[in-house]
């Protein structure tokens, strides 16, 4: 029996903090895979309040279509304003079969990243979207850098691997100190007599405890292990400090995006209120035979651009919000 007591207690210490980096790395991939689902349920979220924005298109263009047309008939209106109106019924018309082509994709999207069965069709829960209130509104930068650097799962991560490496390291150094411990047992039967004839018997029994060190590889003496194991520390803090200063600058990254796009979703909202009194402007005009065809048409555009862009806005002020989380370790 052989005991390397240096080898296996600093082998020891090193597998521990890898089984550690390795459960770190587990819920790095978990918080990935979370956010990835959150971002695709948006993104499906955004495709249907887009298909339902075109639909309405598609039903004023189709009213304002049948309007023109019986003045057409009765000689009233000019036949090249209800073309136009039907160049615009027919624009909604594709706009709305790209927005149910994009709400498929996105459903199968996030079917994928949940592993549900593809060729079923998800719907999001909500069919109309909201911002979300997930980050304070009056969130420091400061403390969410000090969040993220002292709960994000990829710098534990990072320290467990550091300590494994110092752990191999200080094995390299030290270990061969430690001595080896060995234990030897003979123990049997001795036969003999005169002339080769094997009349007599004797029980044996030898004993043997010793310690020893090894010199050269794997041993005292060993610099190369040395310098192979310090490089690899070294190798390892530099990841670690190179994660540090990523995680810094995805937090400041996200958080300012996240100021912005909460500015942004303010602004739509009050350009989506200004389109929705302009289209109903124009159709009063329209009703008291003041306005003019083109004005409507793009009174009734500029509606439909401030609807999708409003949904898109508030669709990435929640995936912001989630990304946030997501940096700061706490998704």
């Amino acid at each position: 029996m052989q005991v390397d007591l240096g080898d296996a207690l600093y082998k020891s210490l090193a597998a521990k903090q890898i089984a550690r980096a390795a459960a770190h790395g587990i819920e790095a991939q978990r918080q990935d895979s979370v956010l990835a689902a959150a971002q695709d349920y948006f993104e499906l979220a955004l495709a249907q309040g887009t298909v339902t924005v075109a639909r309405e298109s598609v039903t004023i263009s189709t009213e304002y279509e049948r309007q023109l047309t019986n003045a057409v008939a009765a000689g009233l209106a000019f036949k090249g304003d209800a073309l136009r109106v039907r160049v615009q019924f027919e624009r909604s018309q594709q706009a709305l079969r790209q927005a149910l082509e994009q709400q498929r994709i996105a459903a199968a999207r996030l079917a994928q990243v949940l592993r549900l069965d593809l060729a079923v069709e998800l719907i999001a829960q909500d069919s109309d979207l909201a911002p979300l209130a997930l980050i304070a509104p009056n969130a420091a930068l400061h403390s969410l850098v000090s969040q993220a650097l002292a709960a994000r799962p990829e710098l534990k991560q990072g320290d467990s691997l550091v300590a494994a490496a110092r752990d191999a390291r200080q094995g390299a150094t030290y270990g061969p100190l430690i001595p080896t411990l060995g234990a030897q047992l003979f123990f049997g039967e001795l036969d003999g007599g005169r002339d080769g004839i094997a009349d007599r018997s004797g029980a044996q029994q030898d004993y043997f405890v010793g310690a020893s060190w090894r010199i050269g590889p794997g041993g005292l003496f060993d610099f190369a292990r040395i310098n192979s194991a310090s490089a690899r520390l070294k190798l390892a803090s530099l990841g670690l400090d190179k994660m540090h200063d990523e995680t810094i600058r995805q937090v400041v990254e996200t958080f300012t995006r996240w100021q912005s796009l909460a500015d942004q979703v303010e602004t739509a909202k009050r350009m989506l209120a200004a389109a929705e009194e302009g289209l109903q402007l124009a159709q009063q005009r329209k009703e008291f035979a003041v306005g003019v065809v083109l004005e409507t048409i793009q009174a009734e555009q500029d509606l439909t651009r401030a609807r999708r862009d409003y949904l898109k806005t508030v669709a990435e002020f929640d995936e912001v919000q989630y990304a946030l989380c997501k940096v700061t370790g706490r998704l």
